[in-house]
């Protein structure tokens, strides 16, 4: 059965389409500020890497929003490494402190 992965922008253009390469999974890895912001896995070294967002999860419950995705992944030898840009975005109303949403991303990552 043939199986690929296509992503698309907000207009329908086409912005990767995999069918023709196949995506072997090694892992993943966990983006939370706050956590480790590498990873080092034997495995990648000398192949073409790609990293894709697998799924995002809510981790706490609350009125307001926060979340922070990597300003940037970048790869080198055997480490994936990202980066914040020091700041969460908020969804945050004015003179409210309560309880947030907070949510991590969960990435898949392997070569092809």
């Amino acid at each position: 059965m043939p199986a690929g992965l296509s992503v698309f922008d907000d207009k329908g253009n086409s912005r990767l389409c995999s069918s023709n390469f196949i995506f072997n999974e090694i892992g993943t890895f966990v983006a939370q500020h706050g956590l480790p912001q590498e990873i080092t896995d034997d495995r990648i070294i000398g192949k073409r890497i790609a990293c894709f967002i697998k799924s995002v999860e809510q981790i706490q419950d609350g009125a307001y929003i926060s979340y922070a995705y990597p300003n940037g992944i970048s790869i080198d030898n055997n480490k994936i490494q990202w980066s914040y840009n020091g700041n969460f975005s908020y969804d945050k109303r004015a003179g409210l402190s309560e309880s947030y949403k907070i949510y991590r991303v969960i990435y898949s990552y392997g070569w092809y």
